[in-house]
């Protein structure tokens, strides 16, 4: 990360694509924790960057291709690895639909 100018990093973006990230709820969960913990010791060396990631749109694995409920599970695993502590980012943004 010697590029000073970068301060967003794209992480696992569309985990329910076969052809993008191609992680389950849980797999993504587990990968968040670890890309967090990269970004603290980042900063603890006064480097801050900032994650961004897990765009969920209508996906192509089987038994996750509802976006809503691969982000629920997302969420769920997330609080159970991390005890309910608030993630430093949150990855839930949804892209290729309209939410009423």
């Amino acid at each position: 990360m010697a590029r000073s100018e970068i301060r967003f990093l794209l992480v696992m973006n569309e985990p329910n694509l076969i052809d993008q990230a191609n992680r389950t709820p849980a797999q993504a969960s587990i990968n968040w924790v670890k890309y967090e913990l990269v970004i603290s010791d980042l900063a603890a060396h006064g480097r801050v960057i900032y994650l961004v990631g897990s765009a969920i749109t209508e996906g192509t694995m089987t038994n996750y291709s509802d976006p809503l409920l691969g982000s629920t599970l997302f969420t769920l695993h997330l609080n159970l690895l991390t005890a309910g502590e608030i993630p430093k980012s949150t990855p839930s943004h949804f892209i290729g639909m309209i939410m009423v």
